[in-house]
């Protein structure tokens, strides 16, 4: 079975780096399709905000114009994403008690 068989979006980088390009195809033929869908499917229309975490992608705003782009600052994302906080952790450590590896 190859990737290209998996009902997931996959795209690499020779250097496994995220870059303009693997951003800019999960945007075009990813994200803003399914925003769209989803906007339509619950009859909404109008701007989307997607906030990115450390990104140096700043070129993205350009993609198309129902999404705003804001990027996180480097290095401040476990203070303003309660996620990041310990949730996460305690989610795996209760998944892993409950289905043995």
């Amino acid at each position: 079975m190859g990737v290209k068989s998996l009902p997931v979006a996959y795209g690499h980088q020779k250097k496994a780096w995220m870059n303009f390009k693997l951003v800019e195809d999960w945007m075009k033929k990813v994200f803003v399709p399914e925003v769209k869908r989803y906007q339509e499917a619950i009859g909404k229309t109008g701007e989307v905000l997607l906030l990115i975490d450390n990104a140096v992608i700043d070129l993205l705003n350009s993609v198309d114009e129902l999404v705003t782009i804001k990027f996180f600052p480097p290095n401040v994302i476990s203070l303003i994403q309660p996620m990041d906080q310990g949730v996460i952790r305690s989610f795996k450590d209760l998944y892993r008690k409950v289905l043995p590896v």
